[in-house]
């Protein structure tokens, strides 16, 4: 039994395009740093109603305060749409989900209808426009510090 101090020890470092297989089920990393530089986004299989699909669980989407950070953000969103294009990604999860309306899609998902659209499924097209915007964010913040100064989020 770890002692609850007991700090948490590297054992294992991983890179961008590396593939894990965890229960059987194999995902990709892809690094991320959307907001810290070690934040990873994750691709992984999954399905809805027995219909195959892939989704991204996304890192981060806070808009980082220091322009250092900002262009990283905004690499991190084209990296991420050039890889998720190629995996044919099509559904979006987002770690924060008050951020994408995901509270109330996932609380959707209790009465959602066997015929109806899965909330989360948006798309590879619907993917590109998410990375778009997230990469557009970060531009008008990068070209207007005075008013994310005034603003901080």
């Amino acid at each position: 039994r770890a002692m609850v101090d007991e700090a948490p020890r590297r054992d294992q470092t991983v890179f961008d395009g590396e593939q894990l297989t965890l229960g059987g089920v194999t995902v990709t990393l892809v690094m991320t740093p959307f907001y810290t530089s070690g934040t990873m986004s994750v691709i992984v299989p999954v399905t809805w109603h027995g219909e195959p699909h892939t989704a991204v669980v996304i890192g981060a989407t806070r808009i980082p305060p220091f322009n250092a950070l900002l262009t990283a953000y905004i690499n991190s969103a084209k990296h991420l749409g050039e890889v998720a294009e190629s995996a044919h990604v099509d559904v979006a999860l987002v770690t924060t989900p008050f951020v994408d309306n995901g509270v109330a899609r996932m609380d959707s998902l209790r009465r959602i209808a066997a015929d109806v659209r899965h909330p989360f499924l948006i798309g590879p097209e619907g993917f590109q426009r998410l990375m778009g915007v997230i990469r557009e964010c970060g531009w008008v913040n990068l070209l207007h510090p005075r008013e994310r100064e005034a603003n901080p989020q």
